[in-house]
């Protein structure tokens, strides 16, 4: 399984990562790490779209340059968010997750 997780608020001290998505397939976090990464980088108004696509462009997130993810993790963000995605061997990752829908995730927060 490939992982998605985000960090709200990432520095040299101790992170708090949560899992966002899971995916058996690497095209398919990737899209979902790439699109994540994507929300956060155009809602800085200091960077304009050309700048945005080279970023998302790097050789990391490439799965036809890039045949890594086993063991290791690409960590990407901007600002104090950052997003990473990881191959994962582990039991609580074997099923799929998926991100809660607007409804779900507002009952989360009023309740």
């Amino acid at each position: 399984m490939y992982v998605v997780k985000k960090c709200d608020n990432y520095s040299r001290g101790q992170n708090k990562w949560k899992v966002i998505y899971t995916s058996p397939d690497k095209e398919g976090a990737i899209s979902i790490f790439k699109q994540e990464l994507r929300y956060e980088l155009e809602a800085d108004p200091n960077l304009d779209r050309e700048q945005i696509n080279r970023y998302l462009n790097l050789w990391q997130l490439d799965p036809q340059r890039y045949g890594g993810y086993k063991g290791n993790r690409v960590t990407s963000g901007h600002g104090d968010i950052y997003f990473s995605i990881m191959r994962s061997e582990s039991v609580e990752h074997q099923t799929p997750a998926m991100r809660p829908d607007r409804t779900a995730l507002l009952d989360s927060i009023l309740n």
